[in-house]
């Protein structure tokens, strides 16, 4: 039994240890768990002042939540955050995960794909399936159109080139 402050070289602990208040590394000072005595741990936890990193050594790194959400309470997700406060991603528990750009959503996903909030810009899309847009769609550049198109109402300002056209309805031309 010790009372006080006691100064140890090294210590070896068998059994469970328990901690009052808190454990205090400072800086360079490493946190290891696993591995065999001697060598580096299989996870390490550590700050050196200018970087803070977890670090898994011989297996993948896994961040769980376990927790049951029965009975109400807060939702047992896992959330990262940049800095207090200002959500950078959210893990729902048998849903969907959410990005956040500043504190804003900008990407969901759902169980029917996904869900983007804003601008997207792409340097090349590729979409299978049928693809719907509700609003404009600004085209800055040609588009190449294989099989069969049907337009309800176009508007052409320029220049049209076509080999050959069939035109059903009214038809009026004007110009050379």
């Amino acid at each position: 039994d010790v009372d006080g402050h006691t100064n140890l070289d090294n210590l070896s602990v068998s059994g469970v240890s328990t901690f009052q208040n808190k454990v205090h590394l400072l800086d360079n000072d490493v946190l290891e768990l696993g591995g065999s005595t001697g060598e580096v741990g299989d996870l390490l936890i550590f700050a050196n002042g200018s970087t803070n990193a977890i670090d898994a050594r011989n297996a993948p790194l896994t961040i769980r939540n376990n927790v049951s959400n029965t009975g109400g309470g807060f939702p047992h997700n896992i959330q990262i955050q940049a800095k207090t406060g200002e959500s950078s991603a959210i893990f729902y528990p048998e849903g969907s995960v959410d990005l956040y750009f500043d504190s804003e959503l900008k990407f969901s996903t759902a169980s029917s794909g996904i869900n983007v909030v804003g601008t997207t810009t792409t340097g090349q899309l590729a979409v299978t399936g049928v693809s719907t847009f509700s609003g404009n769609v600004d085209i800055n550049a040609d588009i190449d159109v294989d099989g069969h198109t049907e337009l309800d109402n176009v508007n052409v300002s320029g220049i049209i080139t076509s080999a050959a056209a069939t035109v059903n309805g009214e038809t009026i031309l004007n110009g050379n």
